[in-house]
């Protein structure tokens, strides 16, 4: 049985001196083949992570505050609701002024509405982001899943 999660990352910016980047690959591939059930009465883990996001955010003063916020922008699949999506910061990364927020636990997105991720102060570069998937079992349909997953800086 051949199951993968593919979330694409896309990331955006409110102003454009502003960039918001993502440094690692462009997707985070959760191929669960080597741990997929094998024998009756099995089941998936209750979640998988993985940590290939650095987010940047860069071309800002460095007394110009800022919030990031993340949402899932398209879920494809074949009608598994139960899925869920769901971000942590697990690092400061480098720069003058440490972020904060988003640390603690993992934030829960949803499609289409954006949800406060983290936020800092000035230029940071490659903060580590952790995604983790959750709910996937047995009896979900195709065992493919994609899903891209948005980043958006604003000032305040």
């Amino acid at each position: 049985m051949y199951r993968s999660i593919l979330l694409f990352i896309l990331c955006l910016s409110s102003a454009h001196a502003i960039t918001l980047t993502q440094t690692a690959s462009s997707d985070v591939l959760f191929d669960l083949t080597p741990v997929a059930p094998t024998d009756a009465g099995d089941y998936f883990a209750d979640s998988y992570t993985r940590d290939k996001t650095l987010l940047t955010i860069d071309g800002i003063p460095n007394n110009q505050k800022w919030k990031v916020y993340a949402r899932i922008s398209n879920f494809v699949h074949g009608g598994s609701e139960k899925i869920r999506i769901k971000v942590k910061r697990t690092g400061l990364g480098t720069g003058v002024n440490a972020p904060t927020d988003g640390a603690t636990g993992f934030i829960k997105l949803t499609v289409s509405s954006y949800k406060y991720f983290f936020k800092g102060e000035g230029s940071r570069f490659d903060i580590p982001v952790r995604t983790r998937i959750e709910g996937i079992g047995v009896y979900d349909d195709y065992g493919d899943f994609n899903t891209m997953i948005e980043y958006k800086v604003e000032t305040y």
